[in-house]
């Protein structure tokens, strides 16, 4: 019998009707696959070797509540004895993020397939990748001085602020001309001018959905789904109240995926979240990337399945 871990949050953590995370467990025991989970403080070195205390997935169903999930015991394995691990732990992406994808490096090492590449996360920055594709993205600086940050607003009129460590639409400001809050603002978010933040210009494409496409081994899923904002907010992220409906892919969404694909397959990046905004990709997204059930339920395609297909030969 074949065997997957995923290093993931506790499951209590979750948002279990859209976690992707849950979608890819159900998916693997569908299949017969032996499914464990562990944390990061799960996780050990001994001589060189990779081990993880690691709790068995008996049964997941996320449609059999309340009693929707069925966990053996906690065992300590080394990590290679399984077949492939799947890296799902949400960002912040910090200095245990880091040490983390170290640990890990060890069980590919030992002949383990792991997905994301540890050494991908560590050296693409959801935020500060995209600049390996000047052509695909719209008018964009980071930096930690107000002078600068002030200097792009102006230029651009409208922009959008964010951290280059955070998800699901945490911290992230609109920023219209003339507005009061400039100050104050990138005071927060660069802490008084020692913390790199983005920005970019604002999109108003953005009313029409910024689009989550996912991508496996390089090729887009048939359909993207747009996150809406809600009436008063300039973020679509689901987390952040968005609305979302499924958009079938425009020709330039193509071709921004064209133009990454052979970067993400060099990398080892297996499964990744790509998100656009009109004709411009603003984020990919390849720690733990989202939406997955909610774009599988539109296209009629089980698209963890087709993960696992190519992680699990």
């Amino acid at each position: 019998m074949k065997t997957l871990a995923l290093l993931m949050d506790p499951f209590e953590k979750l948002v279990i009707y859209r976690d992707s995370s849950l979608m890819i467990i159900e998916a693997a025991l569908k299949r017969g696959l032996q499914v464990f989970v562990f944390e990061s403080q799960d996780l050990m070195l001994e001589q060189g070797e990779a081990s993880a205390h690691m709790t068995e997935v008996l049964s997941c169903d996320i449609t059999q509540k309340p009693d929707w999930y069925q966990m053996g015991k906690k065992t300590k394995k080394n990590l290679s004895t399984v077949d492939a691990i799947v890296i799902r732990k949400d960002p912040p992406f910090d200095i245990d993020y880091v040490f983390l994808t170290y640990l890990l490096e060890r069980a590919e090492k030992q002949g383990v397939k792991v997905a994301n590449s540890p050494s991908a996360i560590r050296d693409c920055n959801e935020k500060l990748v995209i600049f390996n594709f000047p052509q695909c993205i719209v008018p964009t600086i980071v930096s930690c001085h107000r002078a600068d940050l002030h200097a792009f607003w102006l230029e651009q009129g409208e922009i959008i602020l964010k951290p280059l460590d955070g998800l699901g639409g945490r911290n992230i400001f609109y920023l219209k001309p003339g507005d009061t809050n400039f100050s104050v603002m990138v005071e927060n978010l660069t802490q008084h001018g020692k913390r790199h933040i983005m920005a970019q210009r604002y999109l108003p494409e953005v009313r029409e959905g910024d689009k989550r496409i996912i991508l496996i081994d390089g090729e887009p899923a048939p359909l993207a789904l747009a996150r809406i904002p809600r009436n008063g907010e300039s973020r679509g992220n689901l987390s952040s109240g968005g609305l979302f409906q499924a958009q079938d892919l425009t020709h330039q969404d193509r071709w921004i995926c064209q133009q990454i694909s052979p970067f993400l397959k060099e990398k080892g990046i297996l499964f990744a979240g790509l998100d656009v905004i009109g004709d411009y990709m603003t984020e990919i997204n390849l720690t733990s990337p989202g939406c997955l059930r909610e774009i599988s339920n539109a296209c009629g395609q089980n698209l963890a399945d087709l993960f696992l297909d190519r992680l699990i030969n």
